[in-house]
C-alpha cells in the first residue's frame, strides 16, 4: 500500500511530499459523507505520533539556506502541537489538518520571524520523516526526527 493510500483517510501526501486535503469518496454504505480532514481534526493527534521529537532539517535542491535543529511537541488527542527552532528563537503552532496511522499533515503557523507552511510527518520505524514546504513553494526542508526518551 502506498504512502498516499494510507494517508487518504485524513489527507494525502503527493509524490513530492506536499500536503493536500483529500475528500472521502462516497460509496455504498457511506452515511455521513464527512470530510476526512474534519474527522482528523476531531480525533486529534494519534498515539503513534505523541511525544517530544527532535532532529536536524536541511533544505532540498541545494538552495543557499541554512540547516537547523528543530523540536516538536505533539500530545495525543490534541488538535495542535508546538514547533521550535532554538537557534533562531522561533516558536510556532502545528495545527492538525489530516492524519492516518502512518502520516500527519500539519499547518505551521504563528511563527513570527520564521517561515509558515505545510508540514508532513511520516512514521519511519521509531522515527519521523519531516518535510516542510513554505507557502510560496520556494523552500522545502527535510529531515529525520527522533522521539526524546
Amino acid at each position: 500500500m502506498s504512502q498516499t493510500t494510507r494517508a487518504r483517510s485524513a489527507g494525502s501526501v503527493s509524490a513530492d511530499g506536499s500536503a493536500r486535503a483529500a475528500r472521502a469518496a462516497s460509496g455504498p454504505g457511506d452515511t455521513d459523507g464527512a470530510d476526512p480532514t474534519t474527522a482528523a481534526e476531531r480525533a486529534g493527534i494519534p498515539h503513534a505520533f505523541a511525544g517530544e521529537w527532535r532532529g536536524h532539517i536541511a533544505p532540498t535542491a541545494g538552495l543557499l539556506a541554512s540547516e537547523y535543529d528543530i523540536e516538536i511537541e505533539l500530545r495525543r488527542g490534541a488538535k495542535s502541537g508546538k514547533w521550535k527552532e532554538p537557534a533562531n528563537s522561533c516558536v510556532g503552532t502545528l495545527r492538525l489538518t489530516g492524519a492516518s496511522d502512518s502520516a500527519l499533515i500539519l499547518r505551521l503557523e504563528d511563527v513570527a520571524g520564521c517561515v509558515p507552511g505545510d508540514v508532513v510527518l511520516v512514521r519511519k520505524g521509531d522515527a519521523l520523516a519531516y518535510r516542510h514546504t513554505d507557502d510560496f513553494r520556494v523552500m522545502t526542508y527535510e529531515g529525520r526526527l527522533t522521539r526524546d526518551s
